[in-house]
């Protein structure tokens, strides 16, 4: 496991890296490997030189590019980042959903915080290592549930989709609802269930996606995605 500590303060750059280091024991025998930067654009010039991360503890305000900036910088070159943001002021915090935020931290932030958003970030790490087998005719294919933008009902059958395609599954919506309602999946249309992890905005009529896909929204099923998103949401925050 690779994590980046991006801050212009030293202190707090300090602090969350001694609070990694000292809750290691969260991760077993595996000592992650940890790196230190001050600066958005040195981070980015990282990732451009073909280097990634499994973890960005990333600061929203700082001098020159900002953490918001930063990261979408970063998801062009690799979506597979997760960020957990800094900041001292939480009106950033909308806005730092904009990309694959997993979680805020307030400033001022203490080793116990830190600790929590780790943990937290460690169950969504192993989660998305789960999978399932989409199968047509006599092919079975395995993707990863994070992967999956949104499945759409065809019939019998049911298309999912991904950033840069489709593929087919002879199982109808009903089963993948049954099966991932409880793994962040939201039966939001008669014919559509989306994924909480890929959802910028709930809007009137629809869904707006992180990769900029809108995604039909049912009016009776408007409340229900909203309150379900917003305790996704607060799951996921500190």
């Amino acid at each position: 496991m690779r994590i980046a500590v991006c801050d212009d303060e030293k202190n707090y750059r300090d602090s969350v890296i001694k609070s990694i280091k000292s809750n290691n024991n969260m991760l077993g025998e595996d000592e992650p490997e940890i790196h230190s930067f001050s600066c958005g654009e040195d981070l980015i010039t990282y990732f451009e030189k073909g280097d990634t991360y499994d973890l960005i503890f990333l600061d929203i305000e700082m001098d020159g590019i900002n953490g918001i900036e930063t990261a979408k910088a970063i998801e062009k070159i690799s979506e597979d980042v997760i960020f957990i943001f800094l900041t001292s002021h939480g009106e950033y915090i909308l806005e730092s959903f904009s990309v694959q935020t997993i979680f805020y931290l307030l400033k001022p932030i203490d080793e116990e915080k830190i600790k929590q958003a780790f943990n937290k970030f460690l169950k969504v790490f192993f989660k998305n290592k789960l999978a399932i087998d989409l199968s047509w005719d006599s092919y079975i294919t395995t993707v990863l549930l994070k992967d999956i933008i949104y499945m759409e009902s065809i019939g019998h059958f049911t298309n999912v989709h991904f950033k840069d395609k489709s593929l087919k599954s002879n199982k109808n919506l009903k089963y993948y609802e049954k099966s991932l309602s409880n793994r962040g999946f939201f039966r939001c249309h008669n014919q559509l269930m989306v994924n909480f992890f890929h959802i910028q905005t709930i809007n009137i009529i629809d869904i707006s996606t992180t990769q900029g896909m809108r995604i039909e929204l049912s009016e009776r099923k408007r409340a229900d995605c909203l309150s379900l998103f917003n305790k996704y949401l607060r799951e996921i925050s500190v």
